[in-house]
């Protein structure tokens, strides 16, 4: 993903704006890639190419626990070809 640097940097940009965490917080994106090769005879995998689907996103303590979830995760854009928000995503 160090070819997409600049979407992953934007789209955690536009979750830490909302989420605000402090200097001994963290932010974590969860997602899981689909497509071609990713698991094979499910319709998923006929998809023309790759795609990593955010699914979720979290404000966490320096322990990893999680603090506040993005309950607006619809509204993250993601001008990606890579990546996509399940909530819009369209092959």
């Amino acid at each position: 993903m160090l070819e997409h640097k600049k979407e992953v940097l934007g789209l955690f940009e536009q979750i830490k704006t909302i989420l605000q965490p402090s200097s001994d917080e963290s932010i974590a994106i969860f997602g899981e890639w689909i497509g071609p090769g990713i698991q094979p005879k499910i319709a998923l995998s006929d998809l023309g190419k790759k795609y990593w689907i955010i699914f979720a996103a979290c404000k966490a303590d320096n322990t990893g626990e999680p603090l506040k979830w993005l309950d607006t995760l619809e509204k993250i854009n993601t001008d990606s070809e890579l990546i996509k928000n399940i909530y819009n995503f369209k092959n």
